[in-house]
């Protein structure tokens, strides 16, 4: 089935991060253990914390393809995973949006601090995307308001999904 059948994860996460590094991946490790973690269905801390157990099945067949296309085809892992974490919401993402950047969560932190918590918070989301910046403001402001609005009815559709 091919080289990481049977092996144990600590062996799977080696063998995907030399891949990854070859392919001039910034984050090989981190990216690797993203991967692994999506195909087995765990959170990386399972990875650390069991790294003797063996990847078999299915789940051998999706890392090695996720493994390729992040290496080959330069695909995201968020996109890969269909998930990115931001503030303390994880929003579902794949290509019909842009992936929500740290920088973004930076910038809503200085528009919090201006806007302290006793006041009013209403806001209209131009480009809402994946609905990251109005969701998190929704999620850590009581009693905020807003409308999120874009262009586009794909990137309507994952925000609505995001927010249900």
């Amino acid at each position: 089935m091919g080289p990481f059948t049977g092996v144990p994860v600590r062996e799977a996460l080696a063998s995907a991060r030399i891949a990854l590094e070859a392919a001039g991946v910034d984050t090989p490790r981190l990216d690797a253990e993203l991967l692994l973690a999506h195909a087995l269905g765990v959170d990386r801390a399972r990875l650390i914390t069991e790294r003797d157990t063996p990847v078999e099945g299915a789940a051998v067949l999706a890392f090695q393809r996720a493994v390729r296309r992040r290496s080959v085809e330069r695909v995201p892992v968020a996109y890969l995973t269909g998930t990115k974490g931001f503030r303390h919401l994880d929003l579902h993402v794949d290509p019909r949006v842009l992936i929500p950047r740290p920088d973004t969560e930076a910038i809503l932190d200085v528009v919090m601090l201006a806007y302290p918590p006793h006041r009013v918070f209403e806001m209209i989301d131009l480009g809402t995307g994946s609905g990251a910046i109005l969701l998190a403001t929704l999620a850590e402001r009581a009693g905020a308001r807003g409308v999120g609005t874009d262009i586009s009815f794909e990137a309507l559709a994952v925000a609505k999904e995001n927010a249900t």
